[in-house]
């Protein structure tokens, strides 16, 4: 079981946070092949938070693609579209 909450609709889904959260813009995303402490690769996402602040979230890549996986299944995207 992973330790975080995946919504698929996102709009109003965290009541909890509203007012709570700062919008960041994403800098980079990482591989670290052993990120995890099992030794399995992770995945950094590496957001600027403030004039020289960056914040960093690692999650592993099994979870990364889980919730990919979910996203594509509900928000089927047509490669042939324009």
């Amino acid at each position: 079981m992973y330790g975080f909450r995946l919504e698929l609709e996102g709009d109003n889904a965290f009541p909890e946070l509203k007012g709570k959260i700062q919008e960041t813009e994403i800098y980079a995303f990482s591989a670290l092949p052993g990120g995890m402490k099992s030794g399995k690769p992770s995945v950094s996402i590496i957001s600027k938070i403030g004039e020289d602040k960056y914040g960093i979230i690692q999650v592993s890549l099994e979870a990364f693609l889980a919730v990919a996986g979910a996203l594509k299944a509900k928000y089927t995207i047509d490669p042939n579209a324009n």
